[in-house]
């Protein structure tokens, strides 16, 4: 059960994460 929660946790600061740069890009071009 504990694992349940650690991957989802995980898994919205992996998305978190890879959506900041994305956007930083964007505005820097």
């Amino acid at each position: 059960i504990d694992f349940s929660k650690g991957g989802k946790s995980d898994l919205s600061v992996i998305d978190s994460l890879n959506f900041q740069p994305a956007k930083v890009d964007e505005d820097d071009e």
